[in-house]
C-alpha cells in the first residue's frame, strides 16, 4: 500500500484549497460584518505571530551569544604561547616557490603581530 500521495492527490488538493480561498474572499467581501470579523482575526493572529516570532527570534539571539561568548572564551584562555607546533623543513630549488614561501611567511608574521596587538587592545578595554 503506498502511503504517499499521489501527484493527482497533491494537484487536487491544491484545487481545493484555491477554490475554497476563492469562496471565503467572496463571502467576506459581499458580507461587511464578516469582512470585519476576518480581518480582526487576521490582525489577531498576525500579533500572535509576530510575538512567537520574536520570542522565538530573542531565544535564538541569546544561543547564538552565549555560542560566540564561549567560543572566544576557550580561545582567549589559550595564549599564543600555549601551543605546541611542529614543523619539519624541506629543501626548495625552485627559486618562485622560494619567494612566495618567504612572502607567505612575511605575512603570517604581520597577522600573529597584528593579532597580538588586537589581543592586547581588547584585554585593555
Amino acid at each position: 500500500m503506498n502511503t504517499s500521495p499521489n501527484i493527482f492527490d497533491l494537484v487536487q488538493k491544491g484545487f481545493r484549497v484555491t477554490v475554497g480561498a476563492a469562496a471565503t474572499l467572496v463571502e467576506t467581501i459581499k458580507d461587511p460584518q464578516k469582512r470585519d470579523v476576518t480581518i480582526t482575526e487576521f490582525r489577531t493572529e498576525l500579533e500572535n505571530r509576530t510575538a512567537e516570532w520574536s520570542e522565538k527570534g530573542e531565544m535564538t539571539e541569546a544561543e547564538a551569544r552565549k555560542f560566540l561568548e564561549n567560543v572566544f572564551q576557550k580561545d582567549s584562555s589559550k595564549a599564543a604561547g600555549d601551543r605546541e607546533v611542529s614543523t619539519s623543513a624541506v629543501e626548495v630549488k625552485d627559486a618562485e616557490l622560494e619567494k612566495e614561501i618567504q612572502v607567505l611567511t612575511e605575512q603570517i608574521t604581520m597577522l600573529k603581530t597584528e593579532l597580538e596587538t588586537l589581543r592586547k587592545e581588547s584585554s585593555a578595554e
